[in-house]
Parts: structure tokens; C-alpha cells; sequence
């Protein structure tokens, strides 16, 4: 069966013309109109051209990398080294400065969300909060009526990461208080006047 069908128009450049075209982005439907071939070619020479198909892996890789490294930056914040250039008495004077980029909030919203979706989806309700609540007893005080239906949410939020209940403890311990004085999430009770 080797030998029927059409002869393959691949050709050793196009390996280097892919990385190229992969570092900006191109997907397979990129590349083939970039060579003007079938996409079906394409998924051809990647099957079959092992230099084609690991231009196309690094070339995506690399890009991908960038990205993320520059998306990271952006989310986290960043500072570099610039220049201003001045004339003074007629002559350039250049003044080295450094810049600093604060974190950009939208950057580290979409970083976590995607990273660590079960923990920052969109919709701002847990699941469990799906559960109709009985409503405050008569007994509860104002601030226990508003804080009730959210003490399971502030547990969650305080206890989001494996040691926080265990730090919490700590501190409490560290602070002269037990777990009977002080609940999670309520403030220390201040020690009798002298």
C-alpha cells in the first residue's frame, strides 16, 4: 500500500516556518492556510514529520510560556529599570530610574480562576448555600441574627488552605484564650479589669 496517493509537498523548511508561526499563536487552521494545505495535511505532518512535529510543540510551548511568565508578572506585580534622557546645558544627560508596576487585579483574577478554578469560579455562592436556613431564634442578639446564615461561608473562607485551623488554634493558645472563650471567627473577649 506505501507509495499510493499523492506525494507529500512537505518540505524541511516548513519546520522552521512553523516554530516561527507557532511563537505568534497559529493553530493548525493557522498553519494551513499559512501553507496554503488542507488542515488535514497539516494533522498529516504532524503525524508523520517528526522535525515538523516537534517545531510545532516548541514553537507552542515557548509561546505558551511567555505568556503565562508575562501574565504571572502582571498578576503578581513587577519592577524594571529604565532611562530618562535630559539636556542639560545643551548636553544629553541620561538619569537611570526604576519603575514599579503594581499587581493588576484583573490579571490575577483570571490567573486564579484558571489555575485554580474550584477555587475562584464565578459564581460567588458555595454549593452548599443551596440549603434553605431556619431563621435566627428569638434568643440570638443583632449581631448573631446577621452573622448566623453566614458562620458555614466564614468557616469555609477562614478555613480555605490544610493548616488553618491548626494556626488558629495556635493563636488562640498564644493569646490566653481556648476554644471555649472564643468561637472561630469571633473576636477575643478582653481580659477583667483590675
Amino acid at each position: 500500500m506505501d507509495g499510493l496517493g499523492r506525494p507529500t509537498l512537505y518540505r524541511e523548511e516548513f519546520a522552521q516556518q512553523a516554530y516561527r508561526l507557532c511563537l505568534m499563536g497559529a493553530v493548525n487552521a493557522d498553519l494551513a492556510r499559512a501553507f496554503e494545505e488542507a488542515p488535514r495535511t497539516i494533522d498529516n505532518w504532524l503525524r508523520n514529520e517528526p522535525a515538523f512535529r516537534r517545531a510545532v510543540k516548541h514553537g507552542r510551548q515557548f509561546a505558551d510560556g511567555d505568556v503565562a511568565h508575562g501574565l504571572y508578572r502582571r498578576a503578581t506585580g513587577y519592577t524594571y529599570h529604565s532611562n530618562k534622557v535630559f539636556l542639560s546645558d545643551g548636553e544629553p544627560m541620561v538619569i537611570p530610574y526604576e519603575v514599579h508596576c503594581p499587581p493588576d487585579v484583573r490579571a490575577a483574577v483570571f490567573w486564579l480562576r484558571n489555575r485554580q478554578p474550584s477555587r475562584w469560579r464565578d459564581d460567588p455562592r458555595p454549593k452548599e448555600d443551596s440549603v434553605e436556613r431556619e431563621p435566627p431564634g428569638p434568643l440570638m442578639n443583632a449581631d448573631q441574627e446577621v452573622r448566623a446564615p453566614y458562620a458555614e461561608i466564614d468557616d469555609q473562607r477562614r478555613n480555605w488552605w490544610p493548616g488553618a485551623e491548626e494556626l488558629e488554634k495556635a493563636e488562640n493558645a498564644a493569646n490566653g484564650h481556648s476554644e471555649a472563650e472564643s468561637g472561630p471567627g469571633d473576636a477575643p473577649k478582653a481580659a477583667p479589669a483590675a
